[in-house]
């Protein structure tokens, strides 16, 4: 580690390395695993991502509440426990890639996971290139992620060719039986409890977005708190109201 490194610690377990004004993440919160994942109709995806080796390339695309970071920091987490070097790069929250060429943040690597990239096309493209020509090179294994497939990419030539080349995945959408799943599986882990009928009910009435549905149960979860009710269809109509 460079003197000019300093390690951060959030509280949901993260751990980040900043360089001077970089801050990068490299562990991620333990959450993100793959027995937290509902697999779906993803279970040929999830073999994939279970026996990846020091060539292997993917693109993986879906909507934003199909579970890309999910999965890439699941993948992440399940090589760290087989004693891999993994990063996760969210770039959500990294807009300066220059860090990477100026630190030994790659060496030694085995497994690279970009999450997001396509939020800072073209501007990134340059540094994301060269980023992926490293990853041939050395070479490690690489997991790109993004809301579109790549061939709906705005980005130069010589980087769209090479993503396109990758073997791509849709992550494919959950069914309301495996949306409860989800949904009861959080309620569960916050402790709090989720019936059938309000699961039901939310699914039917509210959006069907799973992203939104899980932020909507956390601030119902608050409210019941504040209010000391439990949560039930009558509570839901009138906090939504």
């Amino acid at each position: 580690m460079r003197h000019d490194s300093k390690i951060l610690l959030t509280a949901d377990g993260s751990i980040f390395i900043r360089m001077k004004q970089q801050t990068l993440p490299l562990i991620l919160p333990k959450k993100k695993t793959f027995d937290r994942f509902v697999v779906g109709k993803n279970k040929a995806l999830i073999d994939k991502l279970q026996t990846l080796d020091a060539h292997s390339a993917f693109y993986l695309w879906g909507d934003k509440s199909a579970g890309c970071s999910h999965l890439l920091q699941a993948t992440c987490q399940y090589w760290q426990s087989k004693g891999w070097y993994t990063l996760y790069l969210d770039m959500n929250h990294t807009q300066d890639l220059s860090a990477f060429f100026h630190t030994e943040a790659l060496q030694g690597l085995q497994l690279l996971a970009i999450d997001h990239f396509e939020t800072h096309l073209p501007k990134l493209d340059l540094p994301l290139f060269n980023l992926f020509n490293r990853g041939t090179e050395t070479p490690f294994a690489m997991l790109w992620a993004a809301h579109t497939p790549a061939n709906a990419l705005d980005c130069l030539p010589d980087l769209h060719s090479r993503l396109q080349s990758l073997l791509a995945f849709q992550i494919q959408p959950l069914e309301d039986a495996e949306k409860k799943e989800v949904l009861q599986r959080y309620a569960q882990e916050c402790g709090f409890s989720l019936t059938e009928a309000v699961t039901q009910y939310l699914l039917q009435h509210y959006t069907r977005d799973l992203s939104t549905q899980l932020q909507l149960l956390q601030q119902l979860d608050q409210a019941t708190m504040e209010e000391k009710r439990p949560l039930t269809i009558p509570f839901v109509k009138k906090w939504l109201q």
